[in-house]
């Protein structure tokens, strides 16, 4: 997921990579896989390991994690809320990305009393979960012709999202939004 978020990074002109760090990697691999990513091509940019870090030039960082501790922050939702005094942030998860924005588009115009969520995701014993090469960007696809309404007050609705490049892309809008408003 870090080298997808990396790529829409450099390919956007919002945000510059200061660097980056992985404990759990060597840094000549990660550097390898990086330019050479079997699903999302060849890399094009240029990269360089410096004190054990995959550097780029910028310098400030801000930090963006997965956690139950940190202040959430969702981009198109309640980004607005971000406080410049944080330096780490939770970004929820795909799923969250893909479902809040559409949820929220739901309620402000119908009201959502309850909902229930289900995901369903395609991984079997023996094949890995891969993000389709060069997906589109955006956060999730509403399915208009599989929803259905239950009952007055119980709709199912579809959203799909087949890949990690809309999730990738949300974060690098959120960092942007975090640089902008320092």
């Amino acid at each position: 997921m870090g080298h997808l978020v990396t790529r829409a990074a450099f390919n956007s002109v919002k945000v510059d990579i200061a660097a980056i760090s992985d404990p759990y990697i060597d840094l000549n691999y990660m550097i390898y896989m990086f330019q050479y990513d079997s699903t999302h091509g060849q890399f094009h940019g240029t990269l360089k390991a410096e004190n054990g870090k995959l550097v780029s030039g910028s310098q400030k960082g801000h930090y963006l994690c997965f956690s139950a501790d940190a202040p959430i922050s969702l981009m198109y939702l309640h980004h607005e809320k971000y406080d410049n005094s944080l330096m780490i942030i939770s970004s929820t998860t795909c799923t969250i990305n893909c479902l809040a924005p559409l949820a929220k588009v739901f309620h402000d115009n119908f009201g959502v009393m309850e909902g229930l969520m289900a995901t369903v995701h395609a991984i079997t014993a023996t094949q890995k979960t891969m993000d389709i090469p060069f997906g589109d960007t955006h956060s999730s696809t509403f399915d208009c012709g599989t929803g259905f309404a239950l009952n007055d007050h119980f709709l199912k609705l579809v959203f799909c999202f087949a890949n990690e490049s809309g999730y990738s892309n949300r974060l690098v809008d959120l960092i942007a939004h975090m640089v902008f408003k320092e």
